[in-house]
């Protein structure tokens, strides 16, 4: 990339030139293919993660002697220069966010053709590797470890949700753990900026079946609560080593996570408190509305928990805990039902047109024969 290079947030603005000011790019490289290279300011390292939106490496950031995380991203984004600039947008939005409990981004630009972000480094792992462990050891987190956990995450998405930024893909794998303890939201890749088309690649997958609320597995709009339920879902595995669904396609998860109930958390570890169980199921309630209305609403839950308190917000009545699967059901079912009626009304409605267009188009000679023949109808024998 040409000088000065992006050194901070405020570099963040216009960093992705149009292809044309670019050299020709090289042939792309394999997965993880660039370590050893220098990019401008950036040595990278061994590659660290790999994803549906681009690969990660560490890399040492010489003019600032730090180890940052160098996200490079698929080459279709930097082919496109619609898609580069949404990427830069939302770049710069997710570099806005303040939180110790949101990796930061610091910069982003272009290499040959090739965008990237340069973010902070988490040298920890990640809880999809903590439940990793645990599954191995068929110990699930007790549940004051599991309430820490995600009291942090909701944090981090209170901070986007309140700039604007639904992350649509909170999942284990994207909840990093720092070595001093705290747990941050990463990997803003297919974050949605409020008002705005969000960064996509034709094909892909937005979010991960196993955590995503129903909406979004529909494909329709999404907002803060589709995230909350993604973290609902994560509690639930914190809770029970095991997601609140399975199923070998993702057609099997997005019908369930639609119209299933997932069995109750206190039936697969009896540890888990009633009203830890009613936060969870908050969370997983079929219909947004239904869920915590915030990140704020579900942080004041938990922290009420942790206080030894009851919840506020997530409060069933007796017999009645659940997450709407069998209403979500019926409006299914009524909707189909009302299907044949629907056509048969529309049909008539069509028929009707016509014939009000036909009577339209000949009353004025209607008319005329009337005139004509009621004297006929006043004659005598």
């Amino acid at each position: 990339m040409t000088t000065p290079r992006p050194t901070g947030v405020s570099a963040l603005v216009g960093m992705v030139p149009p292809p044309a000011a670019e050299a020709p790019a090289p042939a792309r490289p394999a997965a993880g293919g660039l370590q050893g290279q220098e990019w401008d300011d950036f040595a990278i390292g061994e590659l660290v993660g790999v994803g549906g939106m681009g690969e990660v490496y560490r890399a040492q950031q010489r003019s600032m002697a730090r180890t940052v995380a160098l996200k490079v991203l698929p080459a279709a984004v930097g082919d496109d220069p619609l898609l580069a600039q949404r990427f830069a947008n939302e770049a710069r939005a997710a570099a806005a966010l303040a939180s110790p409990h949101v990796v930061a981004v610091h910069a982003c630009g272009r290499h040959q053709g090739r965008c990237w972000i340069s973010m902070e480094f988490v040298a920890g792992g990640t809880l999809a590797g903590l439940l990793d462990r645990r599954r191995a050891e068929r110990r699930p987190c007790t549940p004051p470890e599991a309430i820490a956990f995600a009291l942090q995450a909701a944090r981090g998405l209170a901070a986007a949700h309140a700039a604007g930024l639904v992350h649509r893909d909170i999942k284990p794998g994207n909840l990093m753990l720092a070595a001093d303890g705290r747990l941050l939201v990463a990997d803003f890749g297919l974050v949605k900026v409020a008002g705005q088309e969000s960064l996509t690649l034709t094909g892909s997958t937005l979010g991960t079946p196993l955590y995503m609320a129903p909406e979004q597995a529909r494909g329709e709009g999404v907002d803060a609560r589709s995230d909350l339920y993604a973290l609902g879902c994560v509690l639930y595995e914190l809770l029970t080593l095991r997601p609140p669904f399975a199923g070998d396609s993702a057609e099997v998860l997005v019908f369930q996570h639609n119209y299933a109930e997932p069995e109750l958390p206190r039936a697969l570890n009896p540890d888990v408190p009633q009203d830890l169980q009613a936060v969870v199921l908050k969370c997983l309630q079929k219909e947004p509305a239904e869920r915590f209305a915030d990140a704020a609403s579900l942080i004041a839950d938990l922290e009420r928990l942790g206080a030894g308190l009851a919840p506020r917000s997530a409060v069933f009545a007796p017999g009645r805990i659940g997450t709407g699967a069998a209403e979500a059901l019926r409006r299914r079912a009524g909707r189909r039902r009302l299907w044949p009626w629907a056509l048969a009304a529309l049909a008539l409605l069509a028929a009707g047109a016509a014939l009000w267009w036909r009577w339209d188009a000949h009353k004025d000679e209607l008319a005329a024969v009337r005139r004509r023949v009621a004297p006929l109808a006043q004659a005598q024998p």
